[in-house]
């Protein structure tokens, strides 16, 4: 088991002539007793304190990076990979009101294990690749079961207090595996899930976008919601039903593979029950509002805010979508949100609920930007200078220079001249335009 590992040797041996012990552990162990061909990150954890581990690390020739040190771990470099090492860990505690944990360390590899979130990954393995499994992680695999370490009501409530994110991570696992959780973990999960309001949220964010894009989200998504977990973290989740829970899972599905578009899915659907291919209307800084909201409360970077708010904004009209869109509506709804327009098709796509003629109508409208793309730059491009130069031929000033700019914009768009056209093409078009309002 351990030719996979074998580059790590040398950080074994370092630990090891030191007197102290070195595990492989967590995830990527777990990813080789399930026989997967693509492991996961590997982790290692010790018996050395962090302050020690670095002088391990640093006499061996190591590097070591004091990132997470005040929570145990030290990272280090192998072949130019981080590689992070965990103290031996035996609990932790969240005060109140605090978002970060505080650590004990111990000196037990079992103990560790046993604070870890799920049995499948309280396994261990040393450098000759014997695996230690002190709480049936073989087992739970065999079994397609997701259990803490021990099992138990009274232990898993324990467990999941201790550090109120494995909540959400049972959640990911089951949605990964299509696992379900136990009984007693359902429970415990149930009775602590507010307790997931002490967790930072930039954390809520990384194990909900891992949940969205897994293949088996309905196992993972419909536990949280029926432990109360979704809506702890995301409040218009309150109230939300089995059959409902079981629509947005089918939507989210056939969404597109990337979390702004899973996003927007989830959060169009549980905003309401009604028609989301439709004009935006009234309801649309509404809706703008409300993925701002969420876009903060999850830490989303600026950029992605900006892409979530228009997803979420402005679903597509169905009477135009009925009608085919000109050539001209398609050069605006491409102008009006370059980045996301081929993303606003994928969500309306997903929200029509297998409505073949809808389905096909958005089929079309995406070989239509295709074209449409292949052919030309929608997106108006005025030359620089443009604005001064109208201002002296025609004498404008102030608002009138705007006005002339946007008139121009709306001539690309309707195809009267092209983008990309010379300033001195814009003056004569514009000279056009004067005289025949003049006329």
């Amino acid at each position: 088991m351990m030719d996979r590992f074998q580059n790590y040797l040398p950080l074994f041996e370092a630990f090891e002539s030191e007197g102290y012990s070195l595990y492989l552990v967590g995830g990527c162990v777990r990813d080789v007793v399930m026989g997967l061909e693509a492991v996961g990150d590997v982790d290692l954890a010790t018996d050395s304190l962090p302050e020690r581990t670095k002088e391990i690390l640093v006499g061996a020739g190591f590097k070591a990076f004091p990132i997470g040190e005040k929570f145990g771990t030290i990272t280090t470099l192998l072949g130019g990979v981080p590689i992070e090492i965990t103290t031996f860990r035996v609990g932790e505690l969240y005060k109140p009101g605090s978002r970060h944990p505080e650590v004990v360390f111990g000196t037990d590899i079992n103990a560790d294990l046993s604070r870890r979130d799920l049995s499948l990954n309280a396994m261990a393995m040393d450098r000759h690749g014997v695996i230690v499994d002190p709480f049936d992680g073989h087992r739970a695999i065999q079994e397609r079961m997701l259990e803490v370490p021990g099992g138990g009501y009274e232990n898993t409530l324990s467990i999941l207090r201790d550090d109120p994110l494995r909540l959400l991570r049972i959640a990911r696992f089951a949605a990964r595996f299509g696992f379900p959780p136990t009984e007693d973990t359902t429970r415990a999960a149930a009775a602590s899930a507010a307790d997931l309001r002490h967790i930072s949220h930039e954390r809520w964010r990384v194990e909900m976008e891992k949940t969205l894009l897994s293949p088996r989200l309905d196992v993972g998504f419909i536990w949280l919601v029926q432990v109360g977990g979704l809506a702890q973290i995301l409040p218009i989740a309150q109230g939300l039903s089995a059959e409902r829970a079981n629509l947005i899972c089918t939507r989210l599905d056939a969404t597109e593979h990337d979390t702004t578009s899973r996003w927007a899915v989830l959060l169009l659907s549980l905003l309401s029950e009604g028609d989301w291919l439709v004009d935006p209307g009234a309801l649309a800084s509404h809706r703008r509002a409300v993925a701002i909201e969420v876009a903060e409360e999850f830490r989303f970077s600026n950029k992605d805010r900006k892409s979530l708010a228009v997803r979420v904004e402005q679903p597509l009209n169905r009477d135009a979508l009925a009608e085919g869109m000109t050539l001209t509506a398609l050069r605006r709804f491409y102008a009006d949100s370059p980045n996301d327009a081929w993303s606003r098709i994928s969500v309306a796509q997903a929200l029509a609920d297998g409505d073949e003629e809808t389905l096909q109508t958005l089929g079309r409208l995406k070989q239509d930007l295709s074209v449409l793309l292949d052919s030309e730059d929608p997106v108006p491009k005025l030359p620089s200078g443009l604005g001064a130069l109208l201002s002296k031929e025609f004498s404008l000033k102030g608002r009138a220079i705007g006005t002339a700019m946007h008139g121009l914009c709306e001539a690309i768009f309707e195809g009267h001249i092209p983008n990309h056209a010379s300033r001195e093409e814009f003056v004569a078009y514009f000279r056009t335009m004067q005289e025949s309002e003049s006329e």
